[in-house]
């Protein structure tokens, strides 16, 4: 489980790389909650561009419904992490 959504992993068809896909679901119920969804989608996006960024993951792309008035779930495809923050600092322990 990611921060405000599901995480999966998953192969892409085309280059047969291994993928993390977010579903975030209920996207703008909470206005807090959509502002923060929001401006992590933002911050990861600049990283990505970065070009020597090694510490945060990339995101590939952003699947949102096909209907424009239904924003009620996105999928966000990342790069796969075998961990995540909240594991290595449990592991610390």
């Amino acid at each position: 489980m990611g921060s405000y959504g599901e995480v999966v992993q998953a192969k892409h068809r085309a280059t047969g790389q291994i993928v993390a896909i977010k579903l975030i679901e209920d996207l703008f119920k909470n206005s807090y909650d959509s502002k923060k969804i929001v401006r992590e989608i933002q911050i990861l996006r600049q990283f990505t561009q970065m070009a020597n960024n090694q510490f945060t993951t990339k995101i590939y792309d952003i699947i949102a419904p096909s209907d424009p008035s239904d924003l009620s779930y996105i999928f966000i495809v990342m790069e796969y992490m075998q961990t995540d923050l909240k594991k290595i600092f449990q592991s610390m322990n």
